[in-house]
């Protein structure tokens, strides 16, 4: 009807019932959709600003020594920046960006930002394979008699491997990582068959070549609590833990984490030496900070004495 209250054409076509409800919704949903988008392109906006921030605060270091460590201590913080914002948006906008490019939804941890934090600050992303850590690995598959064995690490968009044992791959999606549901729990997360379990029945790792069907995954907790990824045993067919394997498989995972403290102390002491031998600063200030870290040394050395022991590191 036109403002003259007369019937116009376009208002006399018979419309089906319901039509006016669907558009509704349809409205709402791009509404939604919208609103979604344009919360992302903030976060992505915020990511730049982090980015070009750190670039001007690189381009403005002197030279020196001190000056190039205080520049990659920079240059860390930024990447962090980033790590945290991608971790928001994953966090806040899972729901959409899977109805947008059906990607897997998988949990995330409520402290998912400081956790990432502590990840990064470790700097073992990434990293070479190193022996101790392999010897490990090995010595898990060897204790609970299965073909694979890993220590993940949960990123904020896959799992990365320090080690593996049984395996060929570096990292995966976080999405199909099962180890990304073991960092909801600080207790062994288990599963005896994948197949079974509608968490992952259809998860590529399971259905694909690798042929997943049993998982058993201990947390890596950090002294400050932060669950950064897992000890993991995998085996192509179902399979049980017994009790004496499992206590095996957590002794281990104390082990693997004594040890990511330790190798993070080591760098940490050998950065403390290097700003000392190019001591720029107030005097005594670079010997602050080597007791500092010198103590964490022996707390790491009585943890790793406490496992030996088949006690559970202090935090």
């Amino acid at each position: 009807m036109n403002s003259t209250g007369i019937l116009s054409p376009r208002n006399t076509r018979l419309r089906p019932a319901g039509a006016g409800l669907r558009r509704g919704r349809q409205s709402q949903t791009l509404a939604v959709r919208g609103q979604s988008t344009n919360e992302a392109l903030l976060l992505l906006l915020i990511i730049v600003t982090v980015i070009l921030g750190g670039e001007r605060d690189q381009r403005s270091e002197n030279g020196g020594q001190i000056s190039d460590i205080r520049s990659q201590n920079r240059r860390l913080r930024g990447d962090l920046e980033v790590g945290y914002l991608v971790a928001l948006i994953r966090a806040r906008l899972s729901g959409w960006l899977s109805l947008q490019t059906g990607m897997i939804n998988y949990p995330v941890p409520a402290n998912e930002v400081d956790r990432l934090r502590a990840l990064r600050s470790y700097k073992i992303l990434d990293t070479k394979p190193e022996e101790h850590f392999d010897e490990l690995t090995g010595l898990a598959a060897l204790i609970c008699d299965v073909p694979i064995s890993l220590i993940s690490l949960i990123d904020s968009n896959r799992q990365w491997f320090k080690s593996r044992f049984g395996l060929d791959l570096q990292e995966t999606p976080r999405a199909q990582a099962f180890c990304t549901h073991a960092i909801m729990q600080p207790e062994m997360f288990v599963v005896p068959d994948a197949a079974k379990d509608e968490r992952f029945a259809q998860n590529p790792l399971v259905t694909g070549d690798l042929h997943v069907r049993f998982y058993a995954g201990a947390p890596l907790a950090s002294r400050d609590g932060h669950l950064l990824g897992t000890l993991c045993v995998i085996d192509h067919q179902p399979h049980t833990l017994t009790d004496a394997q499992r206590k095996g498989l957590e002794i281990l995972s104390h082990l693997v984490i004594a040890n990511i403290e330790l190798r993070r102390d080591l760098e940490e002491l050998k950065d403390a030496l290097a700003v000392r031998e190019a001591d720029e600063g107030p005097s005594g200030e670079a010997a602050v900070g080597l007791d500092e870290i010198i103590s964490r040394l022996h707390a790491v050395i009585s943890d790793l004495q406490a496992v030996r022991e088949g006690k559970r590191p202090g935090r």
